[in-house]
């Protein structure tokens, strides 16, 4: 597998956002000792489950 391979069980969606969200994203990442892609996925998974609990 290439290092820009990506699992059949993933899809790669380029994203834009602001520079400073993007620092700040790096930061947290950082933080909880993750990628940046695994915290964007976390975030996003997390809103989801969230939308579908009525909150």
């Amino acid at each position: 597998m290439s290092s820009l391979a990506v699992s059949e069980n993933n899809v790669r969606v380029p994203i834009t956002i602001p520079k400073e969200l993007k620092q700040q994203l790096d930061n947290l990442a950082k933080e909880d000792k993750r990628t940046f892609s695994n915290l964007c996925a976390k975030i996003l998974s997390d809103y989801v489950q969230q939308k579908k609990d009525g909150e």
